[in-house]
């Protein structure tokens, strides 16, 4: 318990000393577990390329990246012509970052150069959440104040605009202390 006790003080004081007065970032230390699902609806940035106009079916290839501000998280696999592709794809990403959140960005694939398709962001605030007084303390070794584990699960626009099409995607915050060494 004394272990636990001292992790959780050296925890809040780091997030003191890298956040200063950074109000929207947050030390993110442990593990992401993300989990990126599918697409769906995604635009054809394909249809006017010279293939498209020899190949009757030249859809969009699709592959997402996830980021903490300039570090990449994760690459899926490119799933060639598919507007609604099914990832099912899992990461697990030790981090130890200051950011204010995670960055999704779906591409197109192409020979050359790859095309934005869209992207979305999830705050960092919807990820850290801390153990109170209250029935939320409900193993020993957490003590008021921890960070606790928060899993989140969403669908979003891209770009926030429905004609781009939709991420499916789950990411859970899994704290330094709570992991097993």
């Amino acid at each position: 318990n004394a272990v636990v006790t001292n992790n959780s003080s050296r925890i809040k004081k780091l997030r003191e000393f890298f956040l200063g007065n950074l109000s929207d970032h947050e030390l993110l230390w442990g593990v992401l577990h993300i989990k990126i699902v599918e697409c769906r609806g995604l635009r054809n940035k394909d249809r006017n390329t010279f293939r498209s106009m020899v190949c009757v079916s030249d859809l969009s290839d699709p592959y997402v990246t996830a980021w903490l501000e300039d570090y990449r998280l994760l690459k899926t696999r490119t799933i060639s012509n598919d507007l609604d592709p099914v990832f099912d794809e899992d990461f697990y990403c030790p981090v130890s970052h200051v950011t204010n959140g995670i960055l999704f960005k779906v591409y197109d694939r192409d020979r050359f150069y790859d095309d934005k398709l869209g992207k979305c962001f999830l705050p960092v605030n919807e990820l850290i959440k801390t153990a109170g007084d209250s029935d939320e303390v409900t193993n020993g070794n957490i003590q008021s104040g921890d960070l606790l584990r928060v899993g989140v699960h969403k669908v979003v626009y891209l770009d926030g605009k429905k004609s781009h099409g939709s991420l499916e995607f789950f990411v859970e915050f899994i704290p330094v202390h709570l992991i097993e060494h």
